[in-house]
C-alpha cells in the first residue's frame, strides 16, 4: 500500500534534511528546528492530508507525543514526536500524491522507531474497545486510554503512577500501515 511504502521510505529509514534538494524546500525556521533535534541532519517524517477531520486531529498533536505505526491489524512499531509543521512542497518530493491529487502536507518529523507487535484484539481490549474494532483513520484516543496503552505496552514496570495528560501521547494508525490513528 502506499502508506506502507511511505513508512519504508521515510520512517524506517531516514531523509538528510540537509541534502539541497530537501533543504530547499524547508523554510529556515522549520530547518532550524530540526537540526536542533537531529544534529546529525537527518530525521524521519510522517504526514497526514488535510481533510477537514484530519486537520482537527492534527493541530492536537504536540512535540513529545508518542505516535504508533500500525500494519495488517497489528501495531507495528512507535516513536516520539520531534517537530510538527506544514509543507506541501516536502511532502510531495517525499511521498507524491494521492489518487485525489492531495498529498501529506501536514507534517511531523520522529525519533527513531522502536518496534512493536501488539494485534489490534490486544490494543482494543487494553484500550476498551469492541475487540473487533478496525482503526481507519487518524484519531485521538481519551487520555486514561493513553495512560493503560502506556501502562500495557511501553511502560513495563507496571502502573506509571500518574495521568497521563491528553498531550503526551499521539498514536497513528495508517491505511494499511492501516489507517491514521492519533492518541491523547
Amino acid at each position: 500500500s502506499q502508506a506502507w511504502q511511505h513508512y519504508q521510505d521515510t520512517i524506517l529509514h531516514d531523509v538528510n534534511f540537509l541534502n539541497p534538494m530537501v533543504a530547499n524546500l524547508l523554510p529556515m525556521s522549520d530547518s532550524d528546528l530540526l537540526l536542533q533535534k537531529f544534529n546529525s541532519g537527518r530525521a524521519r517524517f510522517w504526514g497526514v492530508v488535510p481533510k477537514k477531520g484530519m486537520t482537527t486531529t492534527f493541530k492536537k498533536m504536540n512535540v513529545g507525543d508518542i505516535v504508533l505505526f500500525t500494519r495488517k491489524k497489528r501495531v507495528v512499531s512507535r516513536a516520539v514526536v520531534a517537530h510538527i509543521f506544514d509543507n506541501e512542497e516536502l511532502a510531495e518530493h517525499l511521498w507524491g500524491r494521492n489518487k485525489s491529487g492531495e498529498t501529506w502536507s501536514h507534517m511531523f518529523a520522529v525519533d527513531c522507531p522502536v518496534n512493536l507487535d501488539i494485534t489490534y484484539e490486544q490494543l482494543n481490549k487494553a484500550v476498551g474497545f469492541a475487540l473487533n474494532f478496525n482503526h481507519q483513520r487518524f484519531n485521538v484516543l481519551k487520555e486514561i486510554q493513553s495512560k493503560i496503552f502506556i501502562e500495557e505496552f511501553i511502560d513495563d514496570r507496571g502502573s506509571i503512577g500518574e495521568v497521563v495528560s491528553k498531550k503526551e501521547f499521539i498514536q497513528i494508525i495508517d491505511g494499511d500501515l492501516d489507517v491514521d490513528t492519533v492518541v491523547k
